[in-house]
């Protein structure tokens, strides 16, 4: 190859290059702009968290128990996705007062019994799965007359005993009457039933989970009693608030 052919392949290659180096910048404002990575994968309902006011009237033993804790002040409970317990061994600074109210009722029909029963929500999901399969509902009819509420509530540093557990301060607790059954009718008969004219005798076919309380006796006098009525004092529903970290 001459000295001639030599220099211009030599120009060639460094005004190639030149070139290449120039269009870099421009061919990296080609490529696509980077992605955040998608969002997470929201939570199941089964690993949601636990409803901050809870029926307790899936165990009648259990809901004794957060009473009779209740009288020693703040009620204070170890709450999560496997349960709700008394933090027994921890107390905390405070006083329940009982204000009544008049009677009133109250239907609900439970859509997750894991979430909205702390005590036997889980072993009742699998107890009831077949009579759901059916097309039966888990239902609770009950009437409220009065809850107890929590004058204050304390914070961690003001519990006393071994609260390390602990998790959340039961701020108040509804009380009544109810009965808790597996509903076999289903939602549509049950909720006709509901609003019958006719009178008579429920034309519902039920299985009883659970009884609290005498539902006539929460319609006696008295409504603003410090005291609720006698067989109308069965624990219904209680209300939470965390505790501070």
């Amino acid at each position: 190859m001459s000295n001639g052919a030599v220099r211009k392949s030599v120009v060639a290659q460094s005004l190639f290059l030149v070139l290449v180096a120039l269009a870099a910048p421009a061919l990296g404002a080609c490529d696509p702009p980077a992605t955040e990575p998608p969002p997470a994968t929201p939570p199941s309902a089964a690993e949601a968290p636990p409803s901050l006011t809870p029926f307790v009237v899936d165990s009648v033993e259990k809901s004794t128990q957060l009473e009779v804790a209740a009288r020693r002040g703040a009620l204070v409970v170890v709450y999560d996705m496997s349960g709700l317990a008394v933090a027994r061994d921890c107390a905390g600074i405070g006083t329940y007062a009982f204000a009544g109210t008049a009677p009133e009722p109250l239907k609900k029909v439970f859509v997750s019994l894991a979430a909205e029963l702390p005590f036997r929500g889980k072993t009742l999901e699998k107890e009831t799965e077949n009579e759901r399969a059916r097309g039966a509902i888990v239902t609770l009819l009950a009437t409220s007359a009065g809850a107890y509420t929590l004058d204050r509530i304390p914070t961690r540093s003001e519990l006393r005993g071994d609260c390390a557990r602990a998790t959340h301060v039961v701020t108040s607790m509804l009380v009544g009457a109810f009965a808790f059954e597996v509903d076999a009718s289903g939602a549509k008969a049950s909720l006709a039933d509901t609003f019958r004219a006719t009178p008579g005798p429920p034309q519902r076919s039920v299985r009883s989970l659970a009884t609290g309380g005498d539902n006539a006796s929460c319609f006696g006098p008295t409504p603003n009693a410090t005291r609720p009525r006698p067989r109308c004092d069965a624990l219904i529903r209680i209300a939470l608030a965390p505790l501070d970290p």
